[in-house]
């Protein structure tokens, strides 16, 4: 696809199945015979409506839930997956948004394709299987900041129980903060409200009312209730590495990087837990 049309070679999200074997019939080095079957569930395209909910990237994905997330008819769908999008404004600038795709539970319904192939052909790309349609969840077209941050960057993160999304964005005044929003939509809550950008990636902690992350060169633990921020690890001069702040599946520590003699090295520190 990159060598008949570069622009339509776009990043995209795909899951794999254990459905597999899937042979192929190789007529490109890069064409193998893989274990499981694997499907786009993000649609994206070259040529996006400004102001619209098309994209042209869908990228920094996460599962929604350790179960899935209660719909507002009050079933639970139990697959799906968040992922940042990026639109076009009517200005012509690219402006990141959050968007959610559910997904059938059961398997054969991945096999079924749309008006379009599945595996796409020699001059289209790979389509989602029929009724896979992503769902935008974010509008920030006008805000004064427009988008989610890119810088840091990170990838968006359900709570364990699904019920909020988080995310990074800036606030009206510029600094980058903290957000959740329900995966059902509606508005976005600004959990954070420092002077401080959040400086990395974050996770939540297993518990599923904080959130760590890096801010004013420390570790820091966000409770997403109260909005409460509590420095982990003392301030130092250089901030931890921006890629990944990671608790303990025990949430007793927090694994996080910093560069010492230009590469960087993992750490670890001790968290406190309520039952402590």
């Amino acid at each position: 696809m990159h060598e008949h049309c570069p622009e339509r070679d776009q990043r995209n999200i795909g899951i794999a199945l254990p459905m597999g074997p899937v042979q192929v019939e190789k007529r490109h080095p890069r064409e193998y015979d893989g274990s499981h079957f694997c499907v786009l569930v993000s649609e994206t395209t070259p040529t996006p409506r400004p102001g619209s909910d098309d994209i042209t990237r869908a990228y920094e994905e996460a599962w929604v839930g350790q179960q899935g997330y209660l719909k507002e008819n009050g079933q639970q769908q139990r697959w799906a997956l968040a992922f940042i999008g990026d639109t076009l404004a009517r200005d012509g600038s690219r402006v990141a948004e959050l968007f959610i795709v559910d997904l059938p539970a059961e398997m054969a319904a991945y096999r079924c394709a749309g008006d379009r192939p599945l595996q796409g052909t020699s001059r289209t790309l790979p389509a989602p299987p029929a009724g896979i349609r992503q769902r935008r969840l974010t509008f920030t077209h006008d805000r004064r900041h427009p988008g989610l941050a890119t810088t840091p960057r990170h990838w968006v993160r359900s709570s364990p129980d699904g019920s909020a999304i988080a995310f990074l964005m800036s606030d009206e005044q510029g600094v980058v903060q903290l957000w959740l929003i329900s995966p059902n939509g509606g508005e976005a809550r600004q959990i954070t409200r420092g002077e401080h950008d959040v400086q990395s990636a974050f996770n939540w902690h297993p518990d599923g009312r904080s959130i760590l992350m890096v801010m004013d060169n420390s570790v820091v633990r966000c409770d997403v209730a109260s909005g409460a921020v509590a420095r982990v690890t003392a301030r130092s001069a250089q901030p931890p590495c921006a890629e990944a702040v990671v608790p303990s599946p025990d949430g007793h520590w927090v694994a996080y990087m910093r560069e010492i003699d230009g590469w960087p090295q993992i750490f670890a520190a001790r968290l406190t837990v309520d039952d402590e």
